[in-house]
C-alpha cells in the first residue's frame, strides 16, 4: 500500500503573493502612512512616543510565554522572568504588598468600626493583550467566586464604564446592570448603588460583581472605591457576597502616584479583587498589552479546573489565553525601566 499524497492547492499559494518589488514597495508606503498618521494623531489616549531600537535584535525569536508566568512551562524561549518583574512593580504600586482593607480617607469615627487589618493575602498577575482582556479575566474571576458560594451572580458597574464589560457579561452570562453616573464628573451614583446592592443581596441573596471604573475611556470618570467599601460594610455586606474589580485600563499608571487624589486611590489594600490596565496607553508600547492582577485565591479557583489535555505544556491555565506574546512583556519591562 503506498502512502497517501497530499497535494497543496496552487490556487490558496497563489492567491494574493506579490513578488520582491511590489512587496518592499507595499511596505514602503505603509511606513509612510504610518508615519504621517503618527504625526498628525489625535483623539486616542495613546502614547506615541516611541523609541524602542534595542528591542529590534528580539524580533527574530518567538517569544511565548506560554501558560502562567509563574509555572515555568517547557517551552523555553521565552520573556517570564521579565514578566514577573513587570508584575511585581504593578502589585506594589497597587498595594499588593499593604494590609487588606486599610481605608485612607475615613473620619475617626469611621476608623474605630474598621475591622483590624488583616494579614497580606498573594496577589497573582499576567500581562495580557489589551485592556479587555484583563476586564474579561477579572470578571471571570468574579463570576467563579460569587457562584462558589452558590448564589447567583449580578454585577453592576457605571455607565461610564468601558463596553467591554457588557461584552463580558454577554460573553459569561452574567446579568449587568448599569447605573446612572453623576452629571458634573460621571463617578457613579452611590445612593443608585446602593438601592441595588441592598435589593440584589439582602432582599433577593444574590451576589455582585462591581465593576470600579478608574479613568473611563470618553470623559476620564474616576469611580471612588472608599465610598463603595463604606456602603458595603455600612450595610453589613460579608465579603463572599461580592467581588470588586477595578478597570484602569486609563489611569492604573497615574492614580496612586498623584497625592492630591488620595481619596480616589485603589488597590488590594483598600478592597480591591482584581485590576486591569491597559500597558500601551501611558507607558507607549509598540504593541497592544496590559496587565491583570488579582488575590491568588481568585486565580487558583479557575486554574483547578484545567483539563488534563493540556498536561503537554506543563502549566497551569490560568489565564484566557493559552500563548501569550512574550515580546509585550519585553516591551512593557522596557518602557518601564525606560520611561518611569
Amino acid at each position: 500500500m503506498t502512502s497517501p499524497i497530499f497535494h497543496v492547492s496552487k490556487r490558496v499559494l497563489s492567491t494574493g503573493k506579490l513578488n520582491k518589488r511590489l512587496i518592499t514597495e507595499k511596505l514602503k508606503k505603509l511606513h509612510e502612512n504610518i508615519s504621517k498618521q503618527s504625526k498628525y494623531h489625535l483623539g486616542y489616549p495613546y502614547n506615541l512616543n516611541q523609541n524602542n531600537g534595542d528591542l529590534r535584535p528580539f524580533m527574530d525569536f518567538f517569544l511565548n510565554n506560554l501558560g502562567d508566568a509563574y509555572a515555568q512551562s517547557n517551552y523555553k524561549i521565552n520573556t517570564q522572568e521579565l514578566e514577573r518583574e513587570v508584575i511585581e512593580i504593578f502589585i506594589n504600586m497597587w498595594g499588593g504588598n499593604k494590609q487588606i482593607l486599610k481605608s485612607t480617607d475615613l473620619s475617626e469615627s469611621e476608623s474605630e468600626s474598621e475591622p483590624p487589618e488583616q494579614p497580606n493575602e498573594p496577589i497573582w498577575g499576567a500581562i495580557t493583550s489589551c485592556g479587555t482582556e484583563g476586564n474579561l479575566l477579572g470578571i471571570l474571576y468574579g463570576r467563579e467566586a460569587c457562584e462558589s458560594t452558590g448564589s447567583p451572580v449580578t454585577l453592576i458597574s457605571s455607565t461610564e464604564s468601558h463596553y467591554s464589560i457588557s461584552k463580558a457579561c454577554r460573553m459569561y452570562k452574567i446579568p449587568y446592570i448599569q447605573i446612572k453616573s453623576q452629571i458634573q464628573n460621571g463617578e457613579i451614583d452611590y445612593n443608585e448603588l446602593e438601592m441595588k446592592i441592598k435589593n440584589i443581596i439582602l432582599k433577593q441573596g444574590g451576589s455582585i460583581i462591581i465593576v470600579v471604573n478608574v479613568g473611563s475611556t470618553v470623559i476620564g470618570a474616576h469611580d471612588n472605591l472608599n465610598k463603595i467599601i463604606n456602603i458595603l460594610k455600612n450595610n453589613k455586606i460579608p465579603k463572599s457576597k461580592y467581588y470588586i474589580h477595578i478597570d484602569a485600563a486609563l489611569s492604573g499608571l497615574l492614580l496612586p502616584l498623584i497625592h492630591e487624589a488620595k481619596s480616589y486611590h485603589f488597590g488590594f489594600d483598600l478592597g480591591a479583587d482584581s485590576i486591569a490596565v491597559s500597558g500601551h496607553k501611558q507607558l507607549g508600547t509598540p504593541i497592544p498589552c496590559g496587565v491583570i492582577c488579582t488575590k491568588k485565591q481568585h486565580m487558583e479557583r479557575w486554574a483547578a479546573g484545567t483539563p488534563s489535555e493540556a498536561d503537554y505544556v506543563n502549566t497551569q491555565d490560568s489565564t484566557i489565553s493559552g500563548s501569550r506574546s512574550g515580546f509585550a512583556a519585553l516591551a512593557l519591562w522596557y518602557a518601564l525601566q525606560t520611561q518611569v
